[in-house]
C-alpha cells in the first residue's frame, strides 16, 4: 500500500524509534534480507531490464542484510543507514516500473 501511494515516504516495519538500537539494528538487517527474497520472486521478467545502478543498489541492500547491526553503533549511522534503505527501495521501485513497462513493449 506504501509503494502505490509514494514510495518515496516507504517505512520498513522496524521495532518504534524509542527502542533500543540492538532490536533496530538486527530488524533493519533482517527486513533487508527480506525485501531482497521478495524483491527477487516478484521482479520477474523486469529484472533482465534494470539499469546498471538498479544492480548496484540491490548489491548495496545484500551486503546491509550481510552485516550486523548491533546497540553498539551510533544512533546516527542507524539513521544514515535506514535512511539509505528508504530512499532505495524508493529507487528501485521506479527502475522496476520502467523495466516492466520496456518488457511490455519488447513482447508487443
Amino acid at each position: 500500500a506504501q509503494f502505490a501511494t509514494d514510495p518515496a515516504q516507504v517505512k520498513p516495519l522496524l521495532p518504534p524509534p524509542h527502542a533500543k538500537l540492538d532490536r533496530r539494528g538486527p530488524a533493519l538487517v533482517e527486513w533487508c534480507r527480506g525485501f531482497l527474497g521478495g524483491f527477487g520472486l516478484a521482479s520477474g521478467a523486469a529484472s533482465a531490464h534494470l539499469p546498471a545502478e538498479a544492480e548496484e543498489i540491490l548489491g548495496d541492500l545484500g551486503m546491509i542484510a550481510g552485516t550486523r547491526l548491533a546497540g553498539d553503533d551510533d544512533e546516527t549511522s542507524f539513521d544514515e543507514v535506514l535512511a539509505f534503505v528508504q530512499t532505495a527501495v524508493a529507487l528501485l521501485h521506479r527502475h522496476v516500473q520502467a523495466a516492466q513497462r520496456a518488457a511490455a513493449r519488447s513482447v508487443h
